[in-house]
């Protein structure tokens, strides 16, 4: 009998113990069958019906009533929140940024919602903001305190008269120092920026830790104590706006990841495009960019709809490409970092000056994309170089065989190397030398942006391979003379012109240096 009690009073002990470890932040109430359910209404009072509603993992729409109702939440949920229709005002929570979302509290099951109606905007602009990656050692806050959040509320001012702006931050805010989430993350505030910024999550925003293995799901935590969701979605106009996470992670140090989508998200992300007319376009948000040939299933559900853009981050470079599925052509926009890298600078590893995206959306199509770099002004969006102002060099990074790096031609004073970030391959080019039109154009050349490594490696010291990417958007040409006035003439898809007659040389007044 006392065997009997004793070990009933272990099982309490352990049952007690397990219910308590369940209610943490990891897992809210612990129990799969608790259900949530709630009142979607707007700022009259009014019943609103076909608002899709999530916990991360379940999708639900309201019905006529206003009343949605998940009878079974998934365990690892944490927000309970609403996709944002395009007749409501994106809601500013206390800390200044978009509040669609409620955390799931313990032994509680109802979270209801009011909605601020508003006309419909057909016409916006998003800018898209990436890998602040801040540290201590980087001195990243303070430079995106000064420089990119000035530029970012300049640039808006400018543009306030023409039509409405929002903002998404395509991840990595930090780099490994999760403390620093919420000084970022002030930053992207309102009343940093002047517009609501949606937020992404990226790869060195997910904790880890060298003692133990943190899965997928509760290595984003942090990140989304201080953030909300990781995937969620949001309508302007005719367009629909998906974040969604495409970081898959596990593991005791920051490599522990691969970039796809987890069984999870695919789930969620299939059930909440399939609540979507397929006359509207769609823009998804993601850290790492994606492919045709690594998302073939994703890209094809995407080309049933009017317009579809990936828009992401991470590479520290701007790259575009655009893909053709069924008919349909697929843009994937990779934009380049406020960073640069690591803040070394003022460029990315691909040459380009750090920045931000643009993109105008009118009547539910992308009528403009700019990159808009920082303290330059939106038409600066090429660099050329006489190619033999670099001579070749070599630099051996991180422990391998020395790298060689030069620019096409670079042993004959009549080539040129021109680096022309944003470009698509719908860009066309024209050649002036002493304002006569050359019946030549640039040649691409995947080659080094050797102004710009060069700057990395012999100047800085730096010895990763992010600061050294070859990339498409690289060109040369021979000049017919080699001290004729130069001028380039780019032309995108959009009808905007851009205009580049002045070399930046290899001397420390071009260098790209610190703006102090």
């Amino acid at each position: 009998m006392i065997m009997k009690l004793n070990t009933l009073l272990i099982i309490a002990i352990t049952l007690t113990a397990l219910f308590a470890a369940c209610h943490d932040d990891n897992n809210p109430s612990g129990l799969e069958s608790d259900s949530i359910e709630g009142f979607v209404k707007d700022n009259s009072g009014n019943p609103l019906s076909g608002i899709s509603v999530s916990d991360g993992f379940t999708i639900v729409q309201t019905d006529t009533k206003g009343y949605y109702s998940i009878p079974k939440r998934a365990p690892y949920a944490y927000w309970i929140y609403y996709s944002i229709p395009a007749d409501v005002k994106i809601d500013i929570g206390d800390n200044g940024r978009p509040n669609f979302h409620q955390k799931i509290e313990p032994n509680k099951s109802r979270y209801d919602f009011t909605l601020t109606k508003q006309s419909v905007e057909n016409n916006f602009r998003i800018l898209a903001i990436g890998d602040p990656q801040v540290s201590v050692s980087n001195n990243g806050l303070e430079r995106f305190a000064k420089e990119t959040v000035p530029d970012i509320r300049e640039y808006v001012q400018a543009k306030k008269n023409d039509m409405p702006t929002y903002a998404v931050c395509v991840g990595d805010y930090v780099h490994n120092e999760w403390y620093l989430f919420k000084d970022i993350f002030a930053l992207l505030s309102v009343e940093s920026l002047s517009v609501p910024c949606f937020t992404v999550i990226g790869n060195h925003d997910h904790e880890f830790n060298s003692e133990n293995t943190l899965f997928d799901l509760t290595s984003q935590r942090l990140y989304e104590k201080e953030a909300g969701p990781v995937n969620y979605s949001f309508d302007r106009g005719n367009v629909h706006c998906v974040v969604i996470d495409n970081i898959i992670f596990e593991g005791t140090n920051e490599s522990a990841k691969t970039h796809g989508l987890s069984e999870s998200v695919n789930a969620w992300l299939k059930k909440d495009l399939s609540l979507v007319s397929r006359d509207k376009s769609v823009l998804i948000f993601s850290h790492v960019g994606m492919s045709l040939a690594e998302y073939p299933e994703l890209f094809s559900l995407l080309s049933q709809f009017a317009e579809v853009r990936n828009i992401s981050g991470d590479s520290h470079s701007v790259i575009n490409n655009i893909y053709e599925v069924s008919g349909k052509e697929i843009y994937v926009n990779v934009v380049g970092t406020t960073n640069g890298v690591d803040w070394k600078g003022t460029i990315c590893g691909d040459g380009a000056p750090m920045g931000y995206a643009s993109f105008e959306v009118i009547n539910g199509k992308v009528a403009n994309h700019i990159y808009k770099p920082v303290k330059y002004p939106e038409t600066f969006q090429m660099r050329i170089y006489r190619s033999a102002d670099f001579p070749t060099f070599s630099h051996s990074i991180q422990g391998g065989s020395p790298i060689s790096f030069s620019f096409y031609g670079n042993n004959d004073r009549s080539y040129v190397s021109v680096n022309v970030w944003n470009k698509t391959p719908k860009w066309t080019f024209e050649v002036y030398e002493n304002n006569q039109l050359s019946s030549r154009s640039l040649m691409k050349y995947n080659m080094y942006d050797c102004w710009a490594t060069y700057w990395f490696y012999k100047v800085k010291g730096v010895n990763t391979y992010t600061y050294c990417q070859r990339r498409d958007h690289m060109y040369y040409y021979k000049m017919d003379n080699p001290d004729a006035r130069l001028k380039i003439v780019a032309k995108d898809e959009y009808g905007n012109t851009f205009e580049q007659t002045e070399f930046t040389l290899p001397t420390s007044d071009h260098y790209p240096d610190f703006y102090r």
